[in-house]
């Protein structure tokens, strides 16, 4: 899994983390906005790519990125490309994926589970 941690323009507490999570074969993001007492948890704004296939490509991201007002800097879309290649998919083979993937297609949008089902397909077929 990729990592990277953007601080905010205005509010260098609040931090942007954005990578690729091989095992879910998905880009993510959050936004977590820093408390004001120091002693409680920043509070997440927002949590993209948390499902199989959710953000496939650094364009699905990016333009998750634009519902939230957030863009990456410049340069990052390519790192977040290399990380992806360099990483590659492990939603198949990973011990839970079956259950993982019944309970994702439960609220996948129909692009999603199509892909979910296309990962699922691939299993199979190296299995056959």
């Amino acid at each position: 899994m990729s990592r990277h941690t953007i601080p905010h323009n205005t509010h260098p507490d609040n931090t942007l983390t954005v990578g690729w999570d091989a095992p879910l074969a998905t880009y993510y993001a959050h936004r977590h906005q820093a408390a004001a007492d120091p002693h409680d948890e920043p509070t997440e704004v927002f949590w993209i790519g948390e499902t199989p296939c959710e953000l496939p490509t650094v364009q699905d991201l990016m333009t998750a990125l634009a519902e939230h007002d957030e863009q990456l800097p410049e340069g990052l879309a390519d790192q977040l490309e290399a990380d992806r290649l360099a990483e590659g998919t492990r939603f198949i083979g990973r011990p839970a994926t079956g259950l993982i993937a019944a309970v994702a297609l439960e609220t996948a949008g129909p692009e999603q589970a199509d892909r979910i089902r296309a990962e699922l397909a691939s299993r199979e077929a190296d299995r056959g």
